[in-house]
């Protein structure tokens, strides 16, 4: 078996306790839904969350009960994304107007990119493209890309490098039925000379579409349509 938690391949009941296959397969998801209006989890990486509550369950830190209910999952998850958010909004506190900020040119630039994205659902699934490219000056880029679909991860990008053009169908049109959870988190850092700008741009069904700007000592919380930033409609109402 690997070390990396990562890479444990999961094919049987003897790689990790048959209660954790319980808590897969029944109840994660719809737990990790009913934390999605939590303020502060937009900004997040709920999936690292997940990842934090298996790696500690894996190594004997929380005692499963004898018999796994949602209520369980849905306290335990709830926990661990509380946690989270508590570190993300103690390390953010500063917060200003776009104006305020030291390399506004720049961050002017990469908005003005975002802006040009284009996120909507088509006949084939959630469409999304970025094309961060033709800076000036050299700009090193970091990039996730993050969908779910009722809590369940659907798709997950990692790129980097001095442009990124990204165009793909990233959930697929026969998982959008009516009434789903869709979510999608951007996850941009822009690193110049010794200087980094965070993005985090989130849409949470249609109830949450946020964006959240930082330099590492100012951060700004706006909603995309305070930046003119359009996304299509994720009010899913495909097929019964």
């Amino acid at each position: 078996m690997s070390d990396k938690f990562e890479e444990i391949q999961v094919l049987n009941n003897q790689d990790l306790e048959k209660t954790l296959a319980c808590v897969d397969s029944f109840y994660i998801n719809s737990a990790i839904v009913s934390v999605y209006n939590k303020p502060g989890a937009e900004f997040i990486n709920i999936r690292d969350s997940v990842k934090k509550m298996y790696l500690d369950i894996y190594n004997k830190k929380i005692k499963i009960p004898e018999f796994v209910t949602d209520s369980w999952v849905s306290a335990v998850i709830a926990r661990y994304i509380d946690q989270d958010i508590k570190i993300f909004k103690d390390s953010n506190k500063n917060s200003v107007e776009l104006e305020d900020f030291k390399d506004k040119k720049i961050l002017d630039k990469i908005l003005d990119k975002i802006l040009n994205s284009k996120v909507k659902i088509n006949y084939e699934g959630l469409f999304v493209e970025f094309n961060l490219n033709n800076f000036d000056q050299d700009i090193i880029f970091d990039f996730k890309i993050i969908s779910t679909l009722r809590g369940k991860l659907c798709s997950s990008f990692n790129l980097n490098g001095r442009e990124i053009n990204f165009s793909c169908i990233i959930a697929p049109a026969r998982l959008l039925q009516r009434h789903e959870v869709l979510t999608l988190q951007i996850f941009l850092t822009a690193k110049i000379n010794n200087k980094k700008i965070s993005i985090i741009l989130s849409k949470f069904g249609d109830k949450i579409s946020k964006i959240y700007i930082s330099d590492g000592e100012v951060c700004l919380n706006k909603d995309l349509k305070d930046f003119n930033i359009n996304w299509g409609s994720f009010d899913i109402n495909r097929g019964v």
